[in-house]
């Protein structure tokens, strides 16, 4: 038979004991006096816990109370036996606590889903500058105006990820500052070409002879489709480079993480 806990009642001395089935009572080891056993079902009827929100078991009762001695079990934690539908606190069953100091059983504290999020760029402004969110949805979307002031790589850039005011997380999001002023100039040149090439015309001065006598070979393409259609060439070809440089430094999204923030 497995060891139990038992309590003395005269002397308030615990100790251990095998019982045999038949056993009602047995002699303090201290003080000789006789100590009631608990029952045979009590001792033999497998039981349930409740843990973390989960129920454990089954146990024997002598592993539930080896169990509650070390705390995992207090008063207060709902039990039942095996067959039993119903719980019932632990404090109910004073057997299970022989010798052990008891404590009510702690209540989980409540899990406030609110992290702050605080980008960190350096050599950037940026507004806001932190943003308190609730994390209760499965996905959330944070946006923040990133200002550079500064160009090139910002290797030490990332996401700082607050709880309670206490940095839990920090997402490295390395980065690179370029300028997109060549993109905006050709897409401008290329959208006022045709205009600036009217108004020099209507000015006496003739931008297809400059490209003429400067690259024969545009020169004799341009004579062969006409003036029009060259400057309209040209607007294209300017609109294209334009739109290049503006695609080869566009933003590029970075990949989602997936952060255990309120594990």
């Amino acid at each position: 038979m497995d060891e139990i806990a038992l309590l003395c009642s005269a002397c308030s001395k615990s100790f251990s004991y095998a019982p045999t089935a038949d056993d009602k009572s047995t002699p303090c080891p201290a003080c000789n006096e006789a100590v009631t056993m608990p029952s045979p079902r009590l001792r033999t009827v497998k039981w349930y816990y409740l843990f973390e929100d989960e129920e454990v078991g089954p146990v024997k009762f002598a592993q539930m109370q080896r169990i509650a001695s070390k705390g995992l079990i207090g008063e207060d934690t709902p039990i039942r036996a095996e067959g039993m539908k119903d719980t019932l606190p632990a404090k109910k069953l004073p057997q299970l606590f022989a010798g052990v100091k008891v404590k009510p059983t702690p209540r989980k504290a409540k899990t406030e889903p609110i992290v702050e999020i605080e980008p960190c760029f350096p050599g950037c402004l940026i507004s806001p500058e932190r943003l308190r969110i609730d994390v209760s949805p499965v996905t959330q979307t944070v946006r923040f105006w990133v200002t550079p002031l500064t160009e090139g790589d910002l290797d030490e850039a990332c996401v700082r990820i607050f709880y309670r005011g206490r940095l839990v997380e920090e997402l490295p999001t390395p980065t690179k500052v370029v300028k997109r002023t060549w993109g905006y100039v050709c897409i401008a040149a290329g959208l006022g070409w045709p205009i600036f090439q009217w108004v020099a015309q209507r000015l006496g001065w003739s931008p297809m002879d400059e490209i003429n006598e400067g690259f024969p070979v545009v020169g004799r393409l341009f004579e062969s489709i006409g003036v029009t259609a060259g400057s309209l060439l040209i607007g294209g070809v300017l609109l294209a480079i334009g739109g290049l440089i503006y695609r080869l430094t566009r933003p590029i999204e970075a990949n989602q993480s997936e952060v255990p923030l309120l594990a």
